[in-house]
């Protein structure tokens, strides 16, 4: 039986939108929930959050990497802020706790949701 159970869907190809389905019983859906949005960043405290904490509540990053000097693993998460393409960086220490979080407008695509002017 799948009630009660939580399922993640994340749009592709770069991961902006990412969407927690819980469904009940009979396998119907009972909910949807749009997760990655910037609100739920309060839900994310440096020195207390863990990497399971985050994933539940964002799903898997977009994209991941280690920065070696700082001992620190890091996850990206792309997603959109009304018509604003961000990124939200969260740095972990190799106990798996959050260490920073940094959310800021995505460099690259910064003009694609842009009004444009001739």
């Amino acid at each position: 039986s799948h009630e009660g159970q939580e399922c993640v869907a994340v749009s592709l190809p770069e991961g902006r939108a990412v969407y927690v389905v819980t469904v009940g019983p009979g396998g119907v859906m009972k909910s949807i929930e749009h997760r990655l949005v910037r609100s739920n960043l309060k839900y994310i405290f440096a020195g207390t959050s863990t990497m399971k904490d985050v994933r539940d509540l964002f799903g898997p990053p977009g994209n991941s990497g280690r920065i070696e000097r700082q001992a620190r693993t890091w996850w990206e998460y792309k997603y959109v802020d009304y018509d604003m393409r961000r990124i939200i960086w969260v740095q972990y220490s190799d106990d798996g706790i959050v260490r920073e979080v940094l959310d800021m407008t995505d460099p690259e695509r910064e003009d694609i949701c842009s009004p444009s002017y001739a």
